[in-house]
């Protein structure tokens, strides 16, 4: 849920910026309210397709466990969506400055747009880089903890070793 919180902040604001940065006339005051407007209805327009597009990830177990399993392609898809967006933008307004139709142009920004909707609202964020796997540290077999206190008996770096090979449970298991 965390990630669809960041999404409908993040989302907002990219659109906002995407079309600002395309606006090539001001007329008063409907300009002044259409660059308020325009932005908002645009990405509740985008986070409802984003989420019923991708209810597949969601709904099917094998696509579920890929998607879940695979953070890094996650992360790479939001950010290569967020890099074809500016890039569409810096092109359409290019093709607007030099007075040329440039259909393509739009092609890319709304094919990076839904991209970038898509792995924002699916995201999920790479369990390693989290910390969760240092949290997780395999335990030592008991025969290993025997010999290291016998060995090293009555010193104070026992205590600090068997502390550090103590396994500290994962959310996930503590269910």
């Amino acid at each position: 849920m965390a990630q669809l919180a960041a999404a409908g902040i993040l989302i907002p604001f990219v659109a906002a910026a995407s079309l600002w940065s395309m606006w090539t006339e001001y007329d008063g005051l409907l300009t002044i309210i259409g660059m308020v407007v325009l932005p908002v209805v645009v990405s509740m327009a985008s986070v409802a397709a984003g989420l019923i597009v991708g209810l597949p990830i969601r709904l099917i177990p094998p696509v579920r466990r890929w998607w879940l399993s695979h953070g890094g392609a996650t992360l790479g898809v939001a950010c290569s969506g967020l890099a074809v967006v500016v890039l569409g933008t810096i092109l359409v307004r290019t093709t607007a400055d030099a007075g040329a139709s440039e259909q393509s142009a739009w092609l890319i920004l709304l094919v990076g747009w839904a991209v970038f909707c898509l792995g924002t609202l699916h995201l999920v964020w790479p369990t390693r880089w989290d910390g969760a796997s240092a949290r997780r540290k395999i335990r030592a077999p008991a025969s290993d903890r025997r010999s290291q206190s016998s060995s090293s008996a009555g010193s104070s770096s026992t205590d600090a070793t068997s502390a550090m090979n103590r396994e500290i449970p994962s959310p996930s298991t503590t269910r």
